[in-house]
């Protein structure tokens, strides 16, 4: 955020990235209320789109835990979208 206030941006587009299980980048569900909080707060950004990558959609073996990204993801960005006075573009 520092960075947009820096250098004066306002509305600047952001994608949020949710971690639902790749676990390489992305907010947790612990991280969410934090990050609500900052984007509610910042007349910097606004949240373009909220997405998230599955961990293993190409495997038929793992389909009840992409289902449960799924899940998990619907759950997150309901919440954040819920806070927010506009609707963001989803893809996961």
């Amino acid at each position: 955020m520092e960075f947009f206030k820096k250098n004066d941006l306002k509305k600047y587009p952001v994608h949020v990235k949710l971690n639902t299980g790749l676990n390489r980048v992305g907010f947790s569900l612990d991280d969410l209320s934090v990050v609500i909080s900052q984007i509610l707060e910042s007349s910097n950004i606004v949240v373009r789109s909220i997405y998230s990558h599955l961990a293993a959609s190409e495997e038929i073996s793992e389909s009840s835990f992409s289902k449960k990204q799924i899940e998990l993801f619907n759950t997150m960005s309901s919440n954040i979208i819920s806070k927010l006075e506009y609707a963001p573009m989803l893809h996961i």
